[in-house]
């Protein structure tokens, strides 16, 4: 399913306790992204889901070294670990997938086996393929930068449309049983956020929420608005170039146009495979004799550029020492002269 992320600025001026409050858990949850890229994005840990890596640190009491909820805590690692596989799958792809595709270029089996192990993160059990997925992430491991972002999941905030029809945020904090309000406006209903958000700064002072919907959603080609405003349709077709409201029609004719110029790119097709066809057949003659250790029939049986020995203009009488390959050649190119024209 497609998925389209909409960005949507806080408005109104923010107090300085509210932003004071969402530095301090950006910063907060800086640390927590930049604990699971050095702990999770090596080779030992690519095969963890996000499950059993939560479970993991959810043992080492984890949450309890950062201030902030547990719920903020645990989406922000989700969050993390996501944009980890992304960037491992990323070089994968570009990296290592080539050369599984050229050694497995018959087995479809042994290739399936390994893009699996790839894709799964378990190339550590193949050698031949965690050496090469170690070559390909040596001297690529990013460093996360502090951009202050907070992701949080749809059971750390609450969503309220005012008299005015305004949507406010409340979003949990730090200090237990206080949330923190944002103002998005008067948002349509398709666009309140209902799944995971992210809050992060917008480079000029001030805040914005990122929230993900299916395109589906929020890309409908049916009208949103009751009162519709009467338009001028064109149809574009083949017949014509376009046809107006009206009954208009312009560029007409266009169809014999396309269809003209169809046949004779079919023509030439055919002529350019004629040619082709010819011409490997009598480089697997010259290679049959090359390899019985006949020289002089793999010499006469050796096509040679045609442009360049044989112009289109020379007459039959010419045509002396000239190599069988090309005579033929330039047989079927004066067959379908009409066609390259």
């Amino acid at each position: 399913m497609a998925v389209v992320a909409r960005r949507m600025r806080v408005l109104g001026p923010m107090n300085p306790g509210k932003a004071a409050t969402l530095v301090e858990m950006g910063s907060e949850l800086d640390r927590v992204r930049a604990g699971v890229w050095a702990r999770f994005s090596g080779a030992k840990t690519a095969h963890l889901s996000k499950r059993q890596i939560r479970d993991r640190m959810m043992a080492e009491h984890a949450p309890a070294q950062f201030n902030v909820p547990q719920r903020l805590w645990r989406a922000t690692m989700e969050d993390t670990v996501d944009k980890i596989r992304a960037w491992q799958h990323s070089v994968i792809a570009t990296e290592v997938r080539p050369t599984i595709y050229a050694r497995a270029d018959v087995d479809m089996t042994e290739r399936k086996r390994q893009l699996v192990l790839a894709k799964s993160g378990r190339w550590r059990d193949d050698a031949w393929l965690s050496r090469h997925c170690r070559n390909a992430f040596s001297g690529k491991r990013p460093m996360p930068r502090r951009s202050g972002r907070i992701v949080v999941d749809n059971c750390s905030y609450d969503v309220q449309r005012d008299a005015q029809g305004w949507v406010w945020l409340a979003v949990m904090t730090s200090t237990r049983g206080k949330r923190l309000r944002l103002n998005l406006g008067p948002l349509p209903p398709e666009l309140v956020p209902t799944s995971t958000i992210e809050i992060c700064p917008d480079g000029l002072g001030r805040w914005q929420v990122i929230a993900a919907y299916s395109a589906k959603r929020v890309c409908s080609t049916r009208p949103q608005h009751q009162n519709l405003t009467p338009v001028d349709g064109i149809d574009a077709g083949v017949s014509e170039v376009f046809t107006t409201t009206d009954g208009r029609r312009f560029g007409a004719g266009q169809y014999e146009e396309i269809a003209a110029r169809a046949e004779r790119d079919k023509a030439r097709g055919l002529a350019r495979n004629k040619l082709r066809a010819v011409r490997n057949r009598h480089l697997d003659r010259a290679a049959a004799a090359w390899e019985a250790g006949d020289a002089t029939t793999a010499r006469a049986t050796t096509p040679y550029p045609i442009r360049g020995i044989i112009p289109h203009h020379m007459a039959a009488s010419q045509m002396t020492g000239v190599p069988k390959a090309c005579r033929c050649a330039w047989l079927m190119r004066r067959i379908n002269m009409s066609h390259w024209s």
